[in-house]
C-alpha cells in the first residue's frame, strides 16, 4: 500500500506538474499578448502626443509669421502717414502734399518755382529763334541774295544758324 501511496503523490505531483506547467505558458501567453497592446498604446499614446507638439509649432510658428506681418503693415502705415497725411486730415506743418505733373511733383516746395522758370527760358529761346530767323529773312530780302535754306538752319540751330549766315554773308560781295 505503500507504494500505491507513494505512486499516488507522485502521480499527483505529476499531474499538478503538467497543469501547473501548461497554465504557467498560457500565463505567459496572455502577459505577451497584453503587453504588446499596451505597449502599442503608449506608442500611439506617444506619438499623438509629437503630433501635437508638431501641430502647436506650426501653429505658433503661423502665428508669428501673422504677427510680424502686422507689425510690417504697421511701420509701412506709419512712413505712409508721415509722407502723404490721409485723406480728410490736415497736412502737417511743413510738408507740402505733393504735386503732379511732369515738371517735379515729389513734394519738393520749389518745384513750381522750377517748372514755371523752365517755361520761361523755354519760350524765351524759341523766340529767339524766331526772331533771329525774321532777321534772316529780312537780310536776305534786303541783299536779294541767298536762299531760303538759312531761314530754316536758323530755326533749327538758333544763334549758331544765325552767326553761321552772318560768316557766310560777311564772304559776299554786297549787291549795289
Amino acid at each position: 500500500m505503500k507504494r500505491y501511496l507513494v505512486l499516488a503523490v507522485l502521480a499527483s505531483i505529476a499531474i499538478s506538474w503538467t497543469v501547473f506547467a501548461e497554465d504557467r505558458p498560457m500565463a505567459g501567453r496572455a502577459e505577451q499578448q497584453t503587453k504588446p497592446t499596451e505597449r502599442q498604446n503608449i506608442e500611439l499614446a506617444h506619438q499623438q502626443l509629437e503630433l501635437k507638439a508638431q501641430s502647436d509649432e506650426v501653429a505658433f510658428q503661423q502665428k508669428m509669421r501673422e504677427l510680424q506681418l502686422e507689425k510690417q503693415r504697421i511701420e509701412i502705415e506709419k512712413q505712409r502717414a508721415a509722407i502723404q497725411p490721409m485723406p480728410g486730415q490736415p497736412p502737417r506743418p511743413g510738408m507740402q502734399p505733393p504735386s503732379g505733373g511732369p515738371w517735379g511733383g515729389h513734394g519738393c516746395p520749389m518745384s513750381r518755382h522750377c517748372a514755371r522758370g523752365i517755361a520761361f527760358l523755354m519760350t524765351l529761346c524759341f523766340m529767339l529763334h524766331i526772331l533771329l530767323a525774321i532777321w534772316v529773312y529780312q537780310d536776305i530780302r534786303k541783299r536779294n541774295t541767298g536762299s531760303g535754306i538759312w531761314i530754316v538752319i536758323t530755326l533749327l540751330a538758333g544763334l549758331f544758324g544765325a552767326a553761321l549766315y552772318a560768316l557766310v554773308r560777311i564772304g559776299d560781295k554786297p549787291s549795289a
